[in-house]
């Protein structure tokens, strides 16, 4: 074959060869960015969905949480309240003796008579609008911001030491006082004192029982005729005295013992408790607290519920003649309204509970509508809160009066 020949069968074939075309592998630019940009819109979806979903998740857990705690500030109150004015086992009023020695008005958290008591913030009455700030702390310079009583004998005085340092403002403190049952020994389920046990003095008496009183409670024993509320000045397990001397506050001198009670007295520990919003100092946080005033000269500050912002408090006052029976509420009262808490026949609560951690996107000042026309105004910030109202009857005033 010469070379022409050979030219000529290139040039045929070479139409041929380059019109066979090769398979492509690998993507393309544009498909490239097509995935990319599918995968990008998935993704965030995907984040989307889990954001909402763990935003939903933390604002039912506070939501819970406020609740829970809205129904324990209610109930740490209404257990007490209903019991307030007890009479022990007696089903009527006893002929009462007291022999407590109170100095002045200051002292009236010590008072057995006043059953309920409490002291207003001022600027926080009825109708009234404030803002609670942000930054809730004690400020025992403050302790005149609050009072109680209308007249001068039903005056609460101050802030008891005890609690002057610990109450925050723009919230309100309520007193209720408990009345527990002595037992023999603990476990018992036998109201001291029992048979033969008792053996009076003029001054004091004994028993072969311990009572399990400290020094300085204020004791009542009552057999539903008669009663006696002193201050036990003895520091004995088996012995109660009422000494002038001792504790503060003491007893007063030259009073006597209504009667010689046999062994169908009952013995009880009068216990006032002070209810108030204060700061927890380790998470820095409000909450509710209750201070005990059980004879121990510093009692410590139980924190019941937390993130309890403000307390509201307004008393039932049922009028007397002619005005009302002194049977049922005929207005709501603060407590600097108050001239007789003796006709105080139910207690209104309102608080403002907030969630311990932050919910939502955005800081929100919200105002609540709570108590007699009170409208209040919270910080801006992220928490999640909810106002609780609760309104208890003081049931033994209203069945024994």
């Amino acid at each position: 074959m010469t070379a022409e020949n050979l030219q000529e069968r290139g040039r045929a074939r070479l139409p041929v060869e380059l019109g066979c075309p090769r398979m492509q592998s690998g993507l393309s630019l544009i498909e490239l960015m097509v995935a990319l940009t599918l995968s990008l819109i998935l993704l965030g979806l995907v984040i989307q969905v889990f954001a909402s979903q763990r935003q939903t998740f933390a604002a039912g857990q506070a939501l819970a949480r406020v609740q829970e705690n809205n129904r324990f500030v209610a109930e740490l109150v209404r257990e007490p309240a209903r019991a307030l004015a007890l009479q022990g086992f007696c089903g009527g009023n006893a002929r009462y003796r007291n022999h407590i020695n109170l100095v002045d008005a200051n002292q009236t958290v010590f008072d057995p008579r006043r059953m309920v008591g409490g002291w207003e913030y001022a600027g926080t009455g009825r109708g009234a609008s404030f803002a609670v700030p942000g930054n809730l702390a004690p400020n025992p310079a403050n302790a005149g911001q609050w009072t109680g009583g209308a007249e001068p004998e039903a005056a609460m005085g101050a802030l008891p030491a005890q609690i002057a340092n610990r109450v925050v403002p723009f919230s309100d403190v309520l007193l209720v006082r408990e009345l527990r049952p002595v037992f023999n020994n603990p476990g018992s389920n036998s109201v001291w004192p029992q048979a033969g046990s008792l053996e009076f003095d003029e001054e004091s008496f004994d028993t072969n029982l311990a009572h399990g009183l400290g020094q300085c409670a204020t004791v009542l024993m009552t057999n539903c005729v008669r009663a006696d509320v002193f201050v036990n000045t003895a520091n004995a397990a088996t012995n109660l005295a009422r000494d002038n001397t001792g504790c503060t506050p003491a007893n007063r001198t030259g009073t006597r013992w209504q009667f010689f009670y046999e062994d169908d007295a009952h013995l009880y520990h009068v216990v006032a408790h002070a209810f108030f919003v204060g700061l927890n100092t380790i998470t820095q946080e409000p909450g509710f607290f209750r201070v005990s005033f059980d004879g121990r000269a510093n009692p410590p500050a139980e924190e019941l519920v937390s993130g309890v912002e403000t307390l509201q408090i307004l008393y039932g006052y049922g009028a007397p003649s002619p005005r009302g029976d002194g049977q049922q509420v005929d207005v709501w009262m603060t407590a600097a309204e108050v001239p007789n808490w003796e006709l105080v026949m139910a207690i209104r609560l309102d608080a403002i509970v907030r969630s311990d951690a932050s919910v939502g996107t955005g800081a929100v000042a919200v105002q609540f509508e709570i108590g007699e026309g009170n409208t209040v105004t919270m910080p801006s910030d992220r928490l999640l809160r909810q106002p609780v109202t609760a309104t208890m009857s003081l049931r033994n005033r209203m069945i024994t009066q």
